[in-house]
């Protein structure tokens, strides 16, 4: 039988690790304080929630290695744990680029014609 060493982190690593989380909770708040578009115009005004994003991800981070003991595991496991965290990027990436991209549909973009008004609209005209 094979017998396996479980790491088990000192009390002090969880409580740093919570007071970290804790700061970060306050600085995700603090980001939506800032005026970007105010400072750089509004086209920048999305920067407050990619620090917030950013910051999101460093929480998930700790959570993931610390709480998770991800870090004290398998290799295995840190390749299913690497797979999810990519998909989240690319997740983040495509709402962002659907996000960003709004811009380039103008606003006076009608509904769509129904098929019957589109043949009528390109049927020759009956001179009488």
């Amino acid at each position: 039988m094979s017998e396996t060493h479980e790491q088990i982190d000192p009390l002090g690593a969880y409580v740093k690790v919570f007071v970290t989380l804790m700061v970060l909770l306050f600085a995700t708040g603090g980001a939506y304080y800032l005026k970007f578009d105010e400072w750089f115009g509004e086209k920048w005004g999305f920067i407050n929630t990619m620090i917030a994003l950013i910051i999101a991800t460093v929480k998930v981070a700790l959570v993931m290695l610390v709480f998770m003991h991800l870090r004290h595991s398998t290799k295995l496991t840190w390749v299913i744990a690497g797979a999810g965290f990519i998909w989240l990027c690319i997740m983040i990436t495509f709402t962002f680029a659907d996000y960003l991209s709004r811009e380039a549909i103008p606003d006076n973009v009608k509904m769509p014609q129904s098929a019957s008004s589109v043949v009528a609209m390109h049927e020759p005209a009956h001179a009488e």
